[in-house]
């Protein structure tokens, strides 16, 4: 009897030193939960002004770090009238917002350009100049306005970022006196700028290669993929680079979108937005070292899930 006694106790000890160390594991893996959910994501936002050809123009330089990711994106522009001269004279015939961190391959002088269309004419953010507004510094977001205006038109790139994810979030809103039609093109160099290159897209319902040395431009249908991969076939051929590049886009809204490759070099992708559609919402990745299997795979998830991600990242922000 002792000794059953003695057993009975020896088990009730093992079964409450178990339930002791799953506690305690339960209590470690809520402690990691807390902390993740406590990462904060840094907006850093620095503007100066220089002089090229005797006209001034300002650079602003905002610095991001989602605790996964830093990036540096970069906008310039001359001033007032001035700003037309942008493409030819400041960036390389692109938009001025770049980025440069954590390389350039999405282009450094204008990963992205916008433009609103009326009858009464066009709105470039390529050729005008805009203006810097802070919505989140710190916190689960950080984001920032550049914001574009004519007597009867306007429009913001919206760009925000999620603590603890490495990708980036942009929304191109507009709005017009008169009937429009919003326009996004990216420009991208995927895994790099020295050759020997093999550019090609690939969506979930197929791919596009390279044009050789012509501009060749292939019309998509948006509604059969929510995603494209910026790849190259040559340099990540082993998928030990880093530097694919990848978009997901809300598919209401968007009209019709093509992708024109560039003499095998630079690729372009352009987004329209249908009639008086006045946002059109994307997600910008930059993938580390990864296959191309890898990349699409994970664009996959990111398209599946971009309706709450999208939430996260702009509901709530001020106009």
């Amino acid at each position: 009897m002792l000794t059953l006694r003695n057993g009975v106790g020896a088990l009730w000890v093992a079964i409450a030193w178990r339930a002791f160390l799953l506690g305690a594991a339960d209590n470690e893996l809520e402690a990691l939960k807390a902390a993740a959910n406590q990462c904060s994501t840094a907006l850093e936002v620095a503007n100066e002004g220089v002089v090229q050809e005797g006209k001034p123009y300002n650079v602003t330089r905002f610095k991001l770090d989602t605790k996964m990711v830093r990036y540096l994106l970069r906008y310039q522009s001359f001033l007032g009238a001035n700003a037309s001269e942008n493409p030819r004279l400041l960036n390389d015939g692109a938009s001025g917002y770049g980025m440069l961190q954590p390389h350039g391959y999405w282009y450094g002088n204008g990963f992205l350009d916008a433009a609103l269309r009326t009858s009464q004419g066009l709105l470039s953010a390529s050729q005008c100049e805009g203006g810097v507004k802070v919505l989140e510094e710190s916190g689960q977001r950080a984001a920032f306005d550049l914001r574009f205006g004519q007597p009867g038109a306007g429009m913001v790139l919206r760009t925000a970022a999620l603590a603890g994810r490495g990708e980036l979030f942009v929304e191109l809103r507009g709005k017009a006196e008169a009937r429009f039609t919003l326009s996004a093109t990216f420009h991208g160099y995927p895994l790099g700028f020295n050759a020997p290159f093999d550019r090609c897209v690939h969506t979930a319902a197929g791919e596009t290669g390279n044009s050789g040395t012509n501009y060749v431009t292939t019309a998509l249908d948006p509604s059969k993929s929510q995603w494209l991969l910026l790849t190259d076939h040559k340099l990540n051929a082993d998928g030990k680079r880093s530097g694919q590049l990848g978009l997901v886009f809300r598919r209401a809204g968007v009209k019709s979108l093509r992708v024109t490759h560039g003499g095998n070099y630079v690729i372009n992708v352009d987004f329209v937005g249908g009639e008086d559609v006045g946002a059109l919402d994307f997600i910008v990745c930059d993938f580390d070292v990864m296959t191309i299997k890898g990349a699409e795979d994970k664009l996959a998830v990111l398209a599946k899930d971009s309706d709450g991600l999208f939430k996260r990242a702009f509901d709530g922000l001020p106009e």
